[in-house]
């Protein structure tokens, strides 16, 4: 939800703009959907990344099985620059609120708010290999803390 802004933005006429995001999350949704069904048809019993279960399988062809293993990575190089943005873009409106400022000088703006977005998810990756878990804890934090509204 928070990059259909940045989709829309661009677009020269916004005339079918409701028609085509809904497209977009309907082909979106029935990726997702026809790849449960294959899960619950393909395998006895499910690990919590799904892309788990291709690990060790002889029975998958070797690229299909490298793309299952890999894609998780590709989701993540793919939304990480956005999601990353977003962050910096609230760390620094958090500290201009907390510090009741306009602005931040040139240096913290570019160089120390988008370094403490990046060094979170950096030693992240240092410390821990174990992905079951790291997306456990992960997956949980987006319905641990409900929208307020207005």
């Amino acid at each position: 939800c928070y990059s259909i802004p940045t989709l829309v933005l661009p677009l020269k006429s916004k005339k079918y703009v409701k028609e085509m995001v809904l497209i977009d999350y309907f082909c979106a949704g029935s990726f997702y959907a026809l790849n449960s069904v294959t899960a619950v048809f393909a395998f006895g019993s499910l690990d919590d990344l799904y892309s788990e279960n291709f690990v060790g399988s002889d029975d998958v062809a070797m690229g299909f099985k490298v793309f299952i293993g890999l894609f998780p990575a590709l989701v993540l190089c793919t939304s990480f620059p956005i999601i990353g943005v977003v962050l910096r873009n609230n760390l620094k409106a958090l500290f201009m609120q907390i510090l009741e400022r306009d602005s931040f000088p040139f240096w913290i703006d570019r160089i120390v708010f988008p370094t403490a977005c990046l060094l979170l998810p950096i030693m992240i990756a240092m410390i821990t290999d174990d992905v079951t878990s790291l997306m456990n804890v992960t997956g949980g934090l987006s319905g641990a803390c409900p929208l307020r509204d207005g």
